[in-house]
């Protein structure tokens, strides 16, 4: 049939830092990421920071099997670069 899903509850108690999930208090690992390769300027040379392509998936499956390594539990993406090569 499928995998079943149980509805999760995230809260975070008010007037604190406190965040539960299903009631018991919830601890973030959390890193931010954004997949540039070593000696990459995303500024100005293309895909400019956005490596969140098929070309470049090798790298994003290996920096995730080092985040479950770690512990962590949440990941902020990130996308490197601000400006436009001319």
């Amino acid at each position: 049939m499928g995998v079943e899903y149980r509805k999760r509850c995230m809260q975070r108690v008010p007037g604190t830092r406190i965040m539960t999930l299903d009631c018991k208090p919830w601890l973030m690992r959390g890193i931010s990421y954004s997949p540039v390769p070593w000696q990459h300027d995303p500024s100005y040379h293309e895909p400019f920071g956005d490596y969140f392509t098929d070309e470049w998936i090798d790298i994003l499956r290996r920096d995730m099997d080092l985040f479950v390594e770690m512990g962590a539990n949440t990941v902020r993406l990130t996308r490197g670069g601000s400006r436009r090569a001319t």
